[in-house]
Order: structure tokens, then sequence, then C-alpha cells
């Protein structure tokens, strides 16, 4: 069987049954007909960025078609980021052990330009593109094609309008050396920005939070789960019994999961968010039943401390508002031991 040299991947959901080649292009990939490349060629390209190479060939045709976006789940490698370049990459590798997205956000860009010399602008616009990869079904691509259009943060993106994007994107094709392949429906680009409103706007009240808004959430963990339909906190703590080995999915150590879990039940709690819910956890107060037990001087001295750290505190918490939370507390353990 030929093997294909492993460029970055654009535009695999219309891989069809004909031959075909991956033909490079500048700042994009093109399948076009081949003789010489069958569609298993191709495939066993596509999985060696979905981890499905042990499965039947069958069993990968299958899983192809179903997915909404091809990419989320390769461990998130920076190579699928044409922006970044192979020798950047290379760099990234050898300095400092960086090869997928969370493990670039994870490093100070200081530190990264300190130990790979490359230039902070080119570090900066990375990490805009790496943050807008955060929406589900958006492939790296499509997120450094929103870049290019000049939508900078997932902020940015939930005030735009689909249309005004997608032209934007035709433009770009049309005026520049960037070649789109296949341009995303109004759609698509409609559920990106339903996505970005989700995860900028707070919401105080109930689970609908993103999971990528919390403590211990990576990329990869959230991109895993959207593979199963768990986008929200909400949708998580429904689904945690009925998904067998979820915790080995998420990679987490059993200390890890417990936590986690811990912190997404604060949020069954009526007046704690996300926000406040984080805020807790960095204090050390990493559950309902550990904040309920808690004076409320203790409480609050821990978490000053932590909100005084914070650039810009969104809400403080005050001693009315504690006393609200913890009377909700009461209620819920009442009810859980009815």
């Amino acid at each position: 069987m030929h093997k294909i040299h492993c460029v970055p991947p654009l535009a695999f959901d219309c891989i069809s049954e004909h031959p075909t080649e991956v033909v490079p292009k500048p700042f994009g990939f093109a399948l076009v007909p081949r003789t010489r490349h069958s569609y298993r060629d191709i495939l066993v390209f596509v999985v060696r960025y979905k981890e499905y190479e042990d499965l039947e060939l069958s069993e990968q045709r299958d899983l192809l078609p179903a997915s909404e976006n091809i990419f989320f789940m390769a461990k998130c490698l920076l190579e699928a980021f044409e922006s970044f370049g192979e020798e950047s990459v290379r760099l990234l590798k050898e300095k400092l052990n960086v090869a997928t997205v969370d493990d670039f956000l994870s490093y100070p860009l200081t530190e990264i330009r300190e130990k790979t010399g490359i230039e902070m602008n080119r570090i900066q616009q990375w990490k805009q593109v790496l943050e807008l990869f955060k929406i589900p079904q958006l492939s790296p691509r499509e997120a450094e094609l929103l870049f290019y259009v000049n939508i900078n943060s997932i902020e940015e993106l939930s005030h735009r309008q689909a249309i005004r994007i997608y032209y934007k994107l035709r433009d770009l094709d049309k005026n520049t050396y960037f070649i789109i392949i296949q341009f995303p429906t109004l759609a698509k680009i409609d559920k990106w920005i339903y996505y970005a409103k989700l995860m900028t706007k707070r919401i105080k009240n109930g689970l609908a939070v993103p999971l990528l808004k919390l403590p211990l959430m990576t990329v990869e963990r959230a991109s895993e789960l959207q593979k199963l339909g768990i986008w929200t906190a909400g949708e998580f703590l429904n689904k945690i019994r009925v998904i067998k080995d979820l915790r080995k999915r998420m990679k987490m150590g059993r200390k890890e999961w417990r936590e986690f879990v811990d912190l997404l039940r604060f949020l069954e709690i009526d007046g704690i968010d996300a926000y406040f819910a984080t805020t807790l956890f960095q204090a050390g107060i990493k559950s309902v039943e550990m904040l309920h037990s808690m004076t409320d001087e203790n409480i609050l001295t821990l978490v000053k401390a932590v909100q005084n750290k914070e650039e810009k505190c969104v809400e403080r918490l005050t001693l009315n508002t504690l006393s609200v939370i913890k009377q909700n507390i009461a209620k819920r353990l009442a009810n859980t031991e009815a």
C-alpha cells in the first residue's frame, strides 16, 4: 500500500470512493483525482489524526462520515495548523516538548519566545488561532481562516454575523493567495457563533455552562467528550453514569476525576455559576459539602485572596450572596436526604 506525505489535512469531508491524491497548494490542500492512490491510502492518512489505525477498514469508513469535525480529536497536534509551519513545529518540540494545542496553551508566551527565538508577534497570532480552535466543530484550517478575516478571539466571533463572515471568506479566496477548497455553510458559521456566545456569556444559573470554561478541562478532553455528545456541565452530569470508562477516556486520574465532578456539582446550586465555582475551586474549597461546613469568615477570606490576584474581578463574593448560597445548599442537601 502506498503511503502519502504527512501534510496538514484540509477539507477531508469531500473524501469519496474515487481514487485521490493529496496535492499541496499555498495555504491549502486539494483532493484531486489520481490513479495511483486508493481510497484506503487517503483514509490511512486521515485516521493518523483520529487514532483509529487499529480498526478494520469497514469500521474506519463508518466512523468518518458521522463526524462533523474530522480534525477535533487528533490529539490536537500543532502540525495540523498550517500557520505554524514545519520549522516552528520542530523548534517547539525540541526546545519545549510542545506538540499539541494544550501543550502550547499551557506555556507563557514570553517563555516560548525566550526558548525558541520565534517572534512574539507570531506567537501571539498562534495563541489567538488556538483559542478560536476551542470552538466545537471548528477545524484547524477554519480557525486560521477566521483569524485571517480579522476575527481574533471567541469574544469577537460572538458579536459577528454569519453572512458577513461568509462574504469575508469569499473575498479572502478571491483577492489573496489563500485558497479555500470548501466554504463553510451559513448554518455552520451560525453554529460557531452560537457556541462563541455560550463560551463568553456569563450564565448565572443552571448547568448550561461549556465545559471548556472550567478548570481541569483541556481542549483534548473537551474534544473527546464532544464525540459523545457532551458539551455542557449538565450533559456531562447526565451521562456520567451511562457512559462506560468515561474517566479513562478523558485520561484523568481518580483524584482529578473526583475533583472535576465535585466542581460540576457546585453548578447545581442556585447562585453558583462557572465564575464562582472556579473561584471556590482555586481557593481550595473543592466540594459543596466542604463549602457548607466552613465558616463564612473563612470562605470570604480564601475567596478574597484569589479575587485580589485577578486582573479584573468579575464579581465579589459578599456575605449576603454567600448566605443565599448556603441556604440553597441546605435545601438541596435536605431534598437529597429525603
